[in-house]
């Protein structure tokens, strides 16, 4: 089986990560009907710098997904710097 991985990368503002973390919990139930993605998670990777890794199973399943995300990341503009989203993406090449 095919899989594309969409990482985005950003910064939230002080304080926020408790506010992101509950935002996206009560998106939970929105996100399971509208999100192509097999799998999304949400790792911090510093001082309130944070990694989200959607995994996909096909690289038009991500593009599809990309559109929600910004929608989302926009929403979340009292949350994090804007400035500082970066999405990179990809297909496995090789697993173990």
């Amino acid at each position: 089986m095919d899989k594309f991985y969409r990482i985005t990368t950003y910064k939230a503002k002080e304080g926020a990560e408790a506010a992101l973390i509950s935002m996206a919990d009560q998106m939970k139930s929105q996100l399971r009907l509208m999100v192509t993605a097999r799998e999304i998670e949400v790792i911090r990777i510093g001082e309130n710098e944070f990694m989200t890794i959607a995994t996909h199973e096909s690289e038009s399943s991500a593009k599809r997904g990309a559109k929600l995300a910004q929608s989302i990341y926009s929403q979340m503009g009292d949350l994090i710097d804007v400035d500082t989203v970066e999405t990179r993406s990809g297909p496995v090449i090789w697993t173990l």
